[in-house]
């Protein structure tokens, strides 16, 4: 007998990504996140498929759609995180200095970091200009 089984997808594998802080009128403070698809892990390893991921992330605000923990500190880099809550099917942006187990809002168990980023200015909360499709980052 043979046995097959299912491949489960790795998180942060991605369709058309694309972070950036580089937008006409935006702060300097914002990111944005976009995907066509991007798969986010639990700490069980198991994976959920997101589709049309549009987040922003905002270095003066806490928890979701900001930082995980703290304020922003001048010099600092931070990892750029997608975040999933399976109870109310809705998608965040996250700032932390964690490269592997950010600080999640309450509900929030799946993740995935999509890029990383550096505080210029802390007392602006400016971050570095950045553009990334995909892995590549200019």
């Amino acid at each position: 007998m043979i046995a097959t089984s299912t491949a489960q997808p790795v998180a942060g594998t991605f369709k058309r990504l694309n972070v950036a802080n580089y937008a006409a009128g935006a702060p300097d403070s914002q990111m944005l996140i976009q995907a066509d698809e991007l798969v986010v892990e639990n700490t069980s390893g198991l994976t959920q498929r997101l589709s049309s991921v549009s987040q922003g992330v905002e270095t003066g605000v806490s928890g979701a759609g900001g930082i995980d923990t703290g304020v922003v500190a001048q010099g600092t880099g931070y990892y750029v995180w997608v975040i999933y809550n399976t109870t109310t099917a809705s998608a965040a942006g996250l700032f932390s200095l964690s490269s592997t187990s950010p600080t999640m809002p309450s509900g929030y168990t799946f993740k995935a970091r999509v890029a990383w980023n550096y505080v210029e200015n802390a007392v602006a909360k400016r971050l570095n200009r950045i553009q990334c499709y995909g892995r590549r980052c200019t």
